[in-house]
Parts: C-alpha cells; structure tokens; sequence
C-alpha cells in the first residue's frame, strides 16, 4: 500500500513540475512572439519610410520657398469664411507655472481706430499662385508670393530696394483708411538694424488732370507731391518711425522722427499698419498704439492717385534671413457717422468687425469699431437692436448661416461684457450669404459682403 502511495505521490510531483516547466515555457515563447512582432513592426515602418523617400521628388524651390521662413510666428488675419488647415491655432494652452495669456481684445482698448464704410481695395494674394508677382500690383523691380510655416494665407515676398503699389486706378478720396499685415524677419548683423519699410502716399498728376488715373509707366513713382511714413525696424528694443512730406518737389513743411519700443519683440511676428487719412491729417497706427497723428501731413491742392511701399536696407545676405512680407491690404472710403446711421437711418452697416477665418472670435483690431457703437447705445440706453452677421459665398451655405448666427452672438457677449451694454437690449441673427450688398466675384466683393449690421427695433 506504502509503494502504492508513493508511486501516486511521485506522479502528482512530476505533473506538476511539468505543468510549472510548460508554463515557463509559454511565458518565454509570448515574450519572444511580442519582441519578434515589435522588430518586425520597427522593420516595415523604417522599410515604408525608406520607399516614400526614395519615391517621393525632391522639392522644387519653388516648394521650399513655400517654407522657408521658419521664424515667422502665428497671429495672420486670413481673410475667408473657410478655414484652412494652415490656420494658426486661436488659443494656446499654458504651461504649468506660466503666465496666463494675455486677453488680446481687451488689450487694444486705447486703440480709437475705426475703419471706412465701403472697401474698393482689397487683396491677401488668395487667387495668386505662389511664386508669382500679383496680376494687380506693379514694381519697380521683381517679387513673389509666397507661404509661411506658421502663419495662414498668402503673403507679397518684398525685394530690398525696390517700389511695391496696387493698382488702385482711382482717385484717393478726402477721408479713407488703409491697413496691412506686415512680417519683418531678420538676425542680428552686427548692429542689430535690420532696415526700413516705407509707405507712401504720392501723386503722381498733375493738379489739372482729368483724365483717368493708369498704371505707372513711365511716370515718376513717387510724383510731385506726397507724403511718407518709414518705419526702421531691428532686432533691438526701439523702432525710429520717420514722416516726411513734399510739395511739387520741395519740402512741404513736414520731416520729423520719433524713437519708440512699440515693435520691441515683434521681429517675426504678424504686424497690424492702420492708416486714417482725413483731409490734411494723417493718423497712423502700429497694432493697438497710436503712433502719429500729424494734422498737416497732405499739401492742399493735389489729387493723390497711389499708395507705395519701398523696401530698403535690408541685407541681402542669406545666412541674415532678412525678408519683408506683406498681406490683407484693405483700403475702404468714407467716416462712419455711427450715431447718424442707427439713429436717423435706424441700421449701422460696419466692416470694421472682422473675425478669424472661419471662426467667430473677434479680432482684436475691431475694438475700436465695437467701442464706437457701444457708445452710441450707452447715449441711447432705450433702443433696442438686432445684431445681424452676414458673410461671403466661401463655404457652405449652411455653414456660413451657422457662421453668421455664431458672429453676432460673440459681438453681443462682447458688448455686454467688455463694454457693459445691457443684454435685454440686444437681439442677434443671422443670415449667412444670403442677401450679399455686392457681388462675390471679386476680393472687395467678398470684404463687403463680410460685414455685421445694427438694426434699430
């Protein structure tokens, strides 16, 4: 009975050392199954990335221009209803023990720039092909357009020394504002000046011209008569920010300069240019601040047919990276009267509220529009009014409704909220690309049809 026991006893032993031994053994080959699938896996990506890069072209250089600046930030003003996959993000997390991000509308609320009613100009390069000149532009000399890394849109690629003008071909009226985006890129060569971008306000006829204003020819760019304002950029903590004016070839009295650290940090950063132009006066603007405001800057008497802009200074050496981009040039005619228009019209129509592309966040430029018209209510606390947003033909129709009714929701928040405007005195709608006030054929079209309207109820 014992040798029976025993016999059992050493079976039961050895089952279960050959289970342990089975086991183990099961272990090691899974082990072995996932490392050989992970080296396998390791083996075909490194494979498939060998054979894209052996089938796929080399880049053209007109591919890498497309990219070639690097050190362009974010903050571009595209200009469509659609959104584009190159679009900067509009809010940026923080870090954990950094600074929260600074609101920027609300950072814009010494900025009383609002801009003219009607835009007859404008252009973001959209129906341009990278790597060529714009069909409605002239110079001097050469340039492209071109794309950045960071920035959405479209952007006029400047040549050092060279004149850059739209081809406006109109008269400039007595009351107007111009604006642009500018990126300036740059290191240090030495002395840390990078060079100068100039804006010029020119006629080019004669006081008794009549005929039609036409491309510049052979005419003097500049004319007899203008006014200049340059702005000298570099890489340290000041900008010098010279105006000067000339009439019929001579000084017209003004030629002045000021030292300012408005641009300190914005070397590859998106850069707002505002311009008012009322008459004589010449008030100009450098994203939120107010830099000039020279009352006798246009001599009397000329008729003022075109805008310039001169690149100069800047090193022509690659390794400096020293590069002037342009886009978003907007020119619109005429002074809101807002008061006039709501309460003796009863509707304000404003293209001075402009929103991200596709989004319904406010830009920051539009604070001093959206402060002018909360004036107006705060005088007229009783009125009642509908915001209506309305925008281009880009997209869907659907969306751009949804758009539309999203717009004039965030100009009502803002009004309540930055600017105290009682909520119950404010209704909001609207309706997408449905009733255009022009055509969408052409890029002031769609600038003009991209507007917020103010209805009295």
């Amino acid at each position: 009975m014992k040798k029976v026991f025993s016999s059992l006893l050493f079976f039961a032993f050895t089952v279960c050392l050959q289970g342990q031994i089975n086991v183990t053994q099961k272990i090691k080959d899974k082990v072995t199954e996932k490392a050989n699938q992970k080296t396998e896996e390791a083996i075909d990506k490194t494979l498939d990335e060998a054979e894209d890069g052996a089938t796929k072209p080399a880049k053209s250089k007109k591919e890498e221009s497309q990219n070639e600046d690097e050190s362009v930030k974010e903050g571009g003003n595209p200009a469509h209803e659609g959104g584009s996959k190159n679009e900067p993000a509009t809010e940026s997390k923080t870090a954990a023990g950094a600074q929260p991000k600074i609101d920027e509308f609300k950072s814009y609320s010494k900025f009383d720039f609002v801009a003219g009613e009607k835009i007859v100009y404008y252009d973001d390069f959209s129906h341009t092909a990278v790597g060529d000149f714009p069909a409605n532009w002239n110079t001097s000399g050469s340039g492209e357009v071109t794309t950045t890394n960071s920035v959405a849109g479209k952007w006029l690629k400047l040549q050092n020394g060279q004149i850059y003008f739209p081809e406006i071909n109109t008269k400039l009226p007595e009351n107007y504002t111009l604006e642009f985006n500018v990126i300036v890129t740059g290191n240090d060569i030495g002395d840390g000046q990078l060079g100068s971008l100039t804006t010029f306000f020119a006629a080019t006829k004669p006081n008794e011209a009549k005929e039609p204003v036409q491309p510049a020819g052979n005419l003097d760019y500049y004319g007899s008569s203008s006014a200049k304002v340059a702005v000298d950029f570099a890489n340290a903590n000041h900008a010098v920010i010279s105006i000067q004016n000339q009439k019929n070839n001579e000084s017209g009295g003004v030629n002045s300069q000021i030292n300012d650290d408005i641009l300190k940090g914005k070397i590859g950063k998106v850069i707002r240019f505002s311009f008012t132009v009322q008459k004589q006066r010449l008030r100009f603007y450098i994203d939120d601040k107010k830099v000039i405001d020279q009352p006798k800057m246009f001599p009397q008497g000329d008729i003022y047919d075109r805008i310039l802009f001169e690149m100069w200074g800047f090193s022509d050496n690659s390794e400096s990276k020293q590069n002037v981009y342009l886009s978003n040039i907007r020119l619109a005619v005429g002074m809101p009267d807002m008061r006039s228009r709501l309460m003796t019209d009863g509707k304000l129509v404003t293209r001075g509220i402009t929103f991200n592309s596709g989004s319904d966040k406010i830009k920051p430029e539009s604070y001093g529009t959206m402060k002018e018209i909360a004036a107006v209510l705060k005088d007229n606390p009783a009125i009642k009014v509908k915001i209506v947003g309305h925008t281009d033909n880009d997209g869907t129709a659907a969306s751009n409704l949804e758009l539309s009714k999203k717009r004039s929701v965030a100009v009502k928040n803002s009004l309540v909220k930055d600017f105290g405007i009682d909520a119950s005195k404010l209704e909001t709608d609207g309706k997408g690309q449905s009733e255009p006030s022009g055509p969408n054929t052409t890029s002031e079209g769609k600038a003009n049809n991209r507007r917020v309207e103010f209805i009295k109820l």
